[in-house]
């Protein structure tokens, strides 16, 4: 009985903050995006030797109170996506600031925004040049 009273918040926290429910399938972001959060927890994305300097900055992009956007580019075939999948498996892990534990990581594109929305150019008009 111990033992089970023990574990419970334990438990509890796990279901709290595990990202196991799929987006609602009415919302915009399950139209245009991928829960990479989803994704992850059935899948490992790979090592991750050389890129947590890069992670930890994501990270830290993510937790300013202001300008919390980050942008990652780069060339075909550098890892941009390996680079948010392995946010996405430090979520599913529990490997991340408080603030950041349950929370979805969403992939989508400009153009999957656009097949989805027909009248979505009112979102990046200065970028639509």
């Amino acid at each position: 009985m111990a033992e089970e009273l023990a574990t419970k918040p334990e438990e509890q926290a796990a279901e709290r903050f595990y990202p196991t429910e799929p987006l609602d399938s009415d919302s915009v972001l399950a139209k245009v995006g991928e829960d990479m959060t989803l994704v992850a927890k059935d899948e490992d994305p790979g090592e991750a030797a050389g890129r947590e300097p890069q992670l930890e900055q994501l990270i830290r992009t993510l937790g300013r109170r202001t300008k919390a956007n980050p942008v990652i580019l780069g060339d075909a075939g550098v890892g941009k996506t390996f680079l948010v999948r392995l946010l996405a498996r430090r979520i599913v892990e529990r490997k991340v600031p408080a603030w950041l534990e349950g929370r979805k990581v969403i992939r989508t594109s400009y153009y999957d925004i656009q097949a989805a929305l027909p009248n979505a150019d009112w979102m990046w008009p200065q970028y639509m040049k």
